[in-house]
């Protein structure tokens, strides 16, 4: 049973570190939307995605040692999980208080892992925002161009609303 707990530590102590640099990533992502380095982007997810390959196969890894942790100890590996291991190990005080420090230091960073997630893809949401009214607004001078209008007298006159910028809808 030992040996399972150091494992489970050491993998859980490796997906923190994953973790960490993954929110060092996001901040890089932030700062690279924040001065449209759209080009630097690239290179950045590609990181991201290898680290978050790595995390999954040390969440597969996790998963199936918490399930040798739950066989030795006759509970279903459903009912197991860091707070009732925790529990559990009342009689391995330093076991018990690594899996407690660790738990809460992967809980508070993935909180702020979170938060950096959303305002990255908010700022993103505002540049393509962006992006679409200037396109919308270069569109509409565009046919804004074409159109034709009348003079008070009834006459046709050609380029009516050449310098409109901004269509009436938007």
């Amino acid at each position: 049973m030992a040996s399972l707990i150091k494992n489970l530590t050491d993998i859980l102590n490796e997906e923190y570190k994953y973790y960490k640099e993954l929110l060092e990533i996001s901040n890089q992502k932030t700062e690279i939307v924040i001065q449209n380095k759209v080009n630097d982007l690239e290179p950045i997810t590609n990181k991201e995605q290898r680290l978050a390959s790595n995390l999954l196969k040390l969440e597969k890894t996790r998963e199936e040692l918490v399930s040798d942790i739950a066989i030795v100890l006759n509970i279903d590996k459903k009912q197991l999980n860091m707070t009732s291991l925790i529990e559990l190990l009342k009689t391995a005080e330093d076991d018990q208080n690594k899996l407690k420090q660790l738990k809460k230091n992967i809980n508070e960073i993935l909180l702020q892992l979170k938060e950096k997630n959303n305002q990255n893809k908010m700022l993103i949401e505002q540049s393509i925002e962006y992006i679409d009214f200037t396109v919308n607004a270069l569109q509409s001078t565009k046919f804004n161009a074409k159109n034709k209008g009348y003079q008070s007298c009834g006459n046709e006159v050609e380029g009516y609303g050449e310098n409109r910028f901004f269509d009436a809808k938007q």
